[in-house]
C-alpha cells in the first residue's frame, strides 16, 4: 500500500513498515506489548529492560529508574533489534515479577532446549512436553522467570510460548 505520505506496508506472516524516514519496524505503529521486567540502565536516549534496548525520551520516563518493574509498549526495530516508539509503563506490586518478552527468534539450539528471542536466550525445555519448538525468524511471545547473572529466560511451563 502505498499512500500521500510515501509509506508502504507489506504484508506477510510478520508486517514490515517502510514510512517516510526510512524507519524500518515489525508491527509499524501498531505498538504492543513487548516486554515485562525490570529496568537495567537508564540512558539519555534509551533504556534497557531484560538486557532489551528500548528507544525512549529520558524526559517520558517519569522517574522509572533502574530497578523500576516496568512494561514496555513499542515495536521492533529491524535493523537494531531495539524497540523504537517505545512508551515505558511503571509496574504495579503485584505483577513485580511478571516477566514477558515478545520478539524474533535470532537462533535455536534444539539440542539444549533454548532460543534467542531478540538477543535474550529462552529456555524453553519446559514446553518439550506440548511438542513446542520455535524456528529462526519466528515472531514469539513468552513468559518466565530470569536467572540473573545468567542472562538467560526459562519459559513458564504454565504459560503458552506463542508463535506468529
Amino acid at each position: 500500500m502505498i499512500n500521500g505520505s510515501d509509506a508502504r506496508v507489506i504484508n506477510g506472516s510478520d508486517v514490515r513498515v517502510i514510512n517516510g524516514s526510512d524507519a524500518r519496524v515489525i508491527n509499524g505503529s501498531d505498538r504492543r506489548l513487548m516486554l515485562v521486567g525490570r529496568v537495567n540502565f537508564v540512558g539519555d536516549d534509551f533504556v534497557s529492560v531484560l538486557g532489551q534496548t528500548v528507544f525512549v525520551d529520558r524526559a517520558n520516563l517519569g522517574g522509572i529508574s533502574v530497578g523500576s518493574a516496568v512494561a514496555v509498549y513499542g515495536s521492533i526495530d529491524i535493523d537494531s533489534g531495539g524497540i523504537r516508539n517505545a512508551s515505558v509503563v511503571s509496574m504495579r506490586s503485584a505483577a513485580r515479577n511478571a516477566l514477558y518478552i515478545s520478539g524474533v527468534v535470532d537462533s535455536v539450539d534444539y539440542a539444549k532446549g533454548r532460543a534467542v528471542v531478540s538477543g535474550m536466550t529462552v529456555d524453553y525445555t519446559a514446553l518439550l512436553a506440548d511438542g513446542f519448538a520455535p524456528n529462526v525468524g519466528d515472531m514469539v511471545s513468552v513468559t518466565g522467570r530470569e536467572y540473573r547473572g545468567a542472562g538467560l529466560l526459562v519459559a513458564d511451563p504454565e504459560m503458552r510460548l506463542s508463535v506468529r
